[in-house]
C-alpha cells in the first residue's frame, strides 16, 4: 500500500505545486493534510473515485459530538444518512 500511498501524496503536492505557481492561496490542511487520508481510506474500502468526497462529509458527521461547535440534532439527522449510504457503497462489488 506504501507505494498507492506515495503516488496519492504526489499527486497532491502536483495540485499545490500549480495552485501556488497560479498564485492561489494555498491551505496545507485543505490541500493535503485533510484529503490524503481520506483518498487512502476510500481506496481501501473500495469506494468508487466520484464518491470519496462524501467519505470526508461521512466521517465529519459520524465524529459530531466528539468536539464542540456541532448541535446533537444534526448528528442525529445526518448519521443515518452516512451509515446507509456506506453500506449501500461497501456492499458494492469493486
Amino acid at each position: 500500500m506504501e507505494p498507492q500511498i506515495n503516488e496519492i501524496a504526489e499527486s497532491l503536492m502536483d495540485e499545490i505545486k500549480q495552485k501556488v505557481s497560479s498564485g492561489a492561496e494555498l491551505d496545507l490542511v485543505d490541500d493535503f493534510a485533510s484529503p490524503l487520508p481520506v483518498i487512502v481510506i476510500a481506496k481501501m474500502m473500495g469506494i468508487p473515485i466520484e464518491e470519496r468526497h462524501r467519505l470526508k462529509m461521512w466521517s465529519d458527521s459520524m465524529a459530531i459530538g466528539l468536539g464542540e461547535g456541532y448541535s446533537l440534532s444534526n448528528k442525529q439527522v445526518r448519521c443515518p444518512k452516512c451509515q446507509k449510504a456506506c453500506k449501500k457503497l461497501l456492499n458494492k462489488p469493486v
